[in-house]
């Protein structure tokens, strides 16, 4: 046999030790995920803004100032953004009851119906379920439905 062709295999030992660090990191991250998210933000900043600072350098600006001038420019559009957006906002967040019971009046209806639907659902679960000579059970409650119930109960509850 040639050993030409085969792919080495690592150690079990290895493939272990690859997940357990792998945790571990996990573990890490999310301990630590108050100061690892400022920290992935800016060095996804720093990777965006990377390009138009350099291509300001090549045009003679220094590295600083063109960081500071792409910043400026930066939180300068963010600003603008939250300025316009801020009365329609307000708007939208003063008439949201108001839009809230809007849409309860409108699927009232459709609430009621599926209601209907799921009480006659239930009846004729029931039917089926219970032999000639047995009482019925009684209605199941939203607590005590199960998988089989079917969709129109599981959508109700």
């Amino acid at each position: 046999m040639s050993s030409e062709g085969a792919v080495p295999q690592r150690p079990r030992g290895s493939v272990a030790l690859i997940l357990l660090v792998s945790g571990l990191t996990g573990a890490l991250l999310s301990f630590a995920r108050g100061a690892f998210i400022p920290f992935a933000l800016a060095l996804l900043f720093a990777l965006l803004l990377s390009s138009p600072v350099e291509a300001l350098h090549r045009k003679g600006l220094a590295r600083s100032v063109s960081a500071l001038l792409i910043l400026a420019i930066f939180l300068g559009l963010v600003g603008g953004m939250v300025n316009l957006l801020w009365e329609p906002a307000q708007q939208w967040l003063a008439a949201a009851p108001r839009t809230s019971l809007t849409i309860q009046r409108r699927l009232g209806p459709v609430a009621r119906v599926m209601h209907r639907i799921d009480v006659v659902t239930n009846r004729a679960g029931q039917l089926t379920d219970t032999g000639a000579g047995a009482a019925p059970a009684p209605p199941k409650t939203a607590a005590s439905r199960s998988d089989s119930d079917g969709l129109l109960a599981e959508t109700w509850s």
